[in-house]
């Protein structure tokens, strides 16, 4: 089955740092509504300020001072806790209004990830004011508060809203352990979020997504939206663009486009920078540029995975360490017992689980860090060329020949890993045996005439060429190397490599004609 691509469908998640979040006919609708929300904030937060000042001031205070007190004293102390995290939590959203309405259209990328984290960065700051103002409270006012009560009720009574308050301020102390670990977990996974998106990846998929509407732009003239992944709808646009089958020209394609798209479309898919496109350039650029937008839509997807599942690692590490936490605010005489309970059950899990955390942790930094490799590359380790398909916490799956392949990531990391697509150029040897006396007076005409080769192949060669002498076989015959710079990346790799080497052996073979040397096409090109 063919793979078809709409035209809606061309668009990633990354273009959001370039979209407005506001389309032009909402606007005025929403305006209408922040500012409704904005103030209707300001006034929650009024009432509630001037709430907690009455209760503090009005209230609390006056019993204070007073030789008698009243019991209700303690309510009036949760409400003030309740109206101090209501007008907190008011006063964050105000301010997280303003971002949104300002610097989210500004910078809409910061924006959206501020957006995105607002609740724990409300909770966080919530739980460190609160923890502070019951410390305060704790030192200033509950002691005279339970010193007072002792004298006008009995002890039970006292001891049980100490418990209570105790209680309550061990809960904040634990929820502001919760919300640190939470604080630098987030940290850690925007770090590991901004490693894993270089910004060479948000290059290729916004040159992606220009050449796709190019393609697109191109697929027009067959009056469809979808385009296929086939060589034959290929070649049945070309053939729309060109029914006699002949290399498109500027002139050409401004007959079916507008100047400047004529232009952009030969820019695309001119290799040979000729100003001719050629029925099998425009195949080989077609098919490359749609395997390139499924390489990356592959690789958003892999990225967005493991980070998920890093995130869920992270969290269930964040919860074992609050529960550790709360078991040592709140069993503090049996510290020392729960610290050799904790130890106990944590030696026989090291016997069972082996070098798994060790492993995991090296394979983290491989993936999250060091990352030499995406998903969709070509590389090579241990001899053998791989696809990468998919990245894992743990283990990595590969594509060799038709197999899918899991390798451990700890084995690759020690491997030397060659990267074909972070490599501009790489070198390409090919060996021959020569006459001695033909090579000294032929070796220069050999390197112009390679040179006239690669150079009309500019997007698949590099300008120079290496031509040495490698082994004197005897008084008349060496052995000499041709190396040439091939670019791996090259969408006609394959093809045009076949062809320079056909090329060449026939360069080699018509300047070796006079000589007895038997000269076998398959025998003396040796690629390294």
């Amino acid at each position: 089955m063919n793979n078809g691509y709409n035209v809606q469908q061309n668009y990633s998640q990354t273009d959001l740092t370039q979209a407005s979040f506001i389309g032009r006919s909402e606007e005025e609708s929403y305006l209408t509504t922040f500012k409704k929300s904005f103030y209707i904030h300001i006034l929650a937060f009024i009432v509630f300020v001037s709430l907690m000042g009455y209760i503090y001031l009005g209230v609390i205070t006056p019993e204070l001072s007073k030789n008698t007190l009243n019991e209700n004293i303690f309510l009036y102390i949760l409400l003030l806790y309740l109206c101090i995290i209501i007008s907190v939590w008011t006063f964050l959203s105000i301010i997280m209004m303003y971002l949104e309405n300002y610097i989210l259209r500004k910078d809409a990328y910061f924006g959206f990830i501020l957006l995105k984290q607002q609740t724990l960065i409300k909770i966080i700051v919530v739980c460190g004011i609160v923890l502070q103002f019951i410390q305060n409270m704790e030192g200033n006012i509950l002691n005279e508060v339970f010193s007072k009560l002792e004298s006008l009720t009995n002890n039970s009574h006292v001891a049980s809203w100490k418990s209570i308050v105790t209680l309550l301020n061990n809960f904040w102390i634990i929820s502001a352990i919760f919300a640190g670990t939470m604080t630098i977990r987030l940290v850690f996974l925007e770090y590991i979020r901004y490693a894993i998106n270089k910004k060479k990846d948000r290059k290729r998929l916004a040159q992606n997504n220009k050449d796709m509407d190019k393609i697109f732009l191109v697929n027009s003239v067959t009056g469809k939206s979808v385009i296929y992944k086939s060589e034959k709808w290929i070649r049945t646009v070309f053939r729309m663009l060109s029914p006699e089958g002949n290399p498109l020209t500027l002139e050409t394609l401004k007959y079916f486009f507008s100047p400047e798209d004529s232009k952009s479309i030969m820019e695309l898919f001119d290799l040979n920078l000729n100003n001719q496109i050629s029925e099998s350039q425009f195949r080989a650029v077609w098919l490359n540029v749609i395997t390139t937008k499924e390489d990356m839509d592959m690789l958003i997807y892999n990225k967005a995975d493991v980070k998920s599942k890093l995130s869920k690692l992270t969290l269930f590490f964040v919860i074992i360490f609050t529960v550790i936490s709360s078991f040592i605010f709140f069993y503090t005489e049996n510290y020392f017992s729960f610290i050799f309970t904790c130890l106990g059950f944590l030696l026989p899990m090291h016997y069972i689980f082996g070098n798994v955390p060790g492993d995991l942790f090296k394979s983290l930094v491989f993936v999250f860090i060091t990352r030499p490799f995406d998903v969709g590359d070509l590389i090579k380790f241990d001899g053998k060329k791989y696809q990468v398909r998919e990245i894992g916490l743990m283990y990595s799956t590969f594509k060799y020949k038709s197999l899918n392949i899991t390798i451990p990531n700890v084995k690759i990391s020690g491997s030397n890993i060659i990267n074909f697509r972070l490599s501009n150029y790489i070198e390409k040897t090919y060996t021959f045996k020569y006459n001695i006396e033909l090579f000294k007076k032929k070796r220069q005409r050999i390197r112009e005439e390679i040179r006239n080769i690669i150079i009309k192949k500019p997007y698949t060669f590099g300008k120079h060429v290496k031509i040495q002498i490698i082994k004197l076989i005897d008084e008349k015959i060496l052995n000499f190397v041709i190396v040439i710079y091939v670019n791996p990346n090259s969408i006609n790799y394959k093809e045009e490599i076949d062809e320079f080497t056909l090329e060449l052996t026939n360069i080699i073979n018509e300047s070796n004609q006079n000589t007895n040397l038997n000269i076998n096409p398959q025998e003396i090109v040796k690629e390294i």
